[in-house]
């Protein structure tokens, strides 16, 4: 306990904050180390949504990224990623009881902040590069997916292209995956070469550069699923038993298994859109102890824009439809609308130097 004192103090003192009487009361259960601060950015409703959350989401749809106001917990969540990856860890010199100790402490936050474990584990290609591989470096608007997804808001969201999305999402997933008992996603994409590129690129390979210790045992590895936990003799999976597979949208595509999460990519390219999240609409919700209704599942549609002759203005249409339930306030009935600009990925001096290309000078 003392040492685990020791070491929430360094954290604290990593933010310029002060060790709280209730921490210290909490120090011998050790999941508290990390779930205190998660509450801090946790949002107490996915529907009512506070006003500054609202003039957030609204300075991302209105105006270019770089001028988004600020939102405190988003503020929160970072800090608290980044106090963590200013911590520096010598893994090879630790004793045995110091690894099994670490162990469970990383479970404890990468299960937190999903900011956290991607840029302290995650790896991405980079078939330009001439190791062909680079560490993860999450941007900005990277950092604003993770953190809308850690909250378990459902969205759908506009983009320029190339701007990592499809990376980051599959990294959440990916987390997801390694920390959350039974979980099970359906990534909705557009054929089936698709779906055998995400898997490969952005789920199997990444999860093949994780530590050893981080990595369960992965029980199948098809081209449209990728599933972890040992299979038993029972004829079950062991924890965490997750399971995500690619399947070709349909309009029933949300709706059989119940789905932990669904992701939709390349929405553009969907005729059927707004048939499919109507019809899985009911499968997202249940009941709560109190016998309200709450969205228990997550819906996370996202592409780019522009003339997409095979989705047949679907996306138009089903984007127009939120945005306009999102501006009347009607958040119970809507998806966050969320818009990434096409420069959301530069630096000041970059969008200055791309402007100058594309006007000429």
């Amino acid at each position: 306990a003392k040492r685990r004192l020791s070491k929430l103090m360094q954290e604290k003192a990593a933010l310029g904050e002060a060790l709280l009487p209730q921490e210290r009361l909490l120090l011998p259960s050790k999941k508290q180390d990390v779930s205190v601060a998660e509450k801090l950015w946790l949002p107490e409703s996915k529907f009512d949504h506070t006003p500054e959350f609202v003039a957030w989401i609204n300075s991302m749809l209105y105006g270019r990224f770089s001028d988004k106001v600020g939102y405190a917990p988003f503020e929160m969540y970072k800090k608290q990623a980044e106090s963590w990856l200013s911590i520096s860890v010598d893994y090879h010199s630790m004793s045995a009881e110091d690894r099994f100790d670490f162990h469970f402490q990383e479970y404890e936050r990468i299960s937190t902040n999903t900011y956290y474990f991607a840029n302290r584990y995650a790896w991405r290609r980079d078939e330009a590069g001439t190791s062909g591989e680079e560490r993860y470096v999450a941007d900005e608007h990277h950092k604003v997916v993770f953190f809308l997804t850690d909250c378990g808001y459902s969205y759908i969201l506009g983009k320029g292209r190339q701007i990592g999305l499809t990376t980051c999402l599959g990294l959440a997933n990916l987390r997801d995956m390694l920390v959350r008992p039974n979980y099970f996603c359906k990534y909705i994409c557009q054929d089936d070469a698709t779906g055998q590129e995400i898997f490969d690129q952005k789920i199997k390979w990444p999860y093949g550069k994780l530590p050893v210790w981080m990595r369960p045992t992965v029980s199948s590895s098809a081209m449209d699923s990728f599933r972890i936990g040992k299979k038993n003799k029972s004829g079950g999976y062991d924890a965490p038993n997750s399971l995500t597979t690619t399947i070709p949208p349909s309009t029933t595509a949300i709706n059989g298994g119940s789905p932990s999460r669904v992701l939709i990519d390349e929405i553009g390219e969907i005729p059927m859109l707004t048939a499919m999240l109507a019809e899985g609409r009911p499968t997202l919700y249940t009941k709560d102890a109190k016998g309200n209704y709450v969205m228990a599942r997550q819906v996370i549609a996202f592409g780019t824009g522009g003339k997409m002759v095979k989705g047949k203005g679907a996306y138009k249409n089903e984007w127009y439809t939120q945005l306009s339930l999102w501006e009347d306030k009607a958040y119970h009935s809507c998806m966050i609308p969320i818009f990434f600009s096409w420069d959301c990925k530069f630096t000041q001096e970059e969008y200055d130097r791309e402007k100058l290309a594309y006007y000429g000078g």
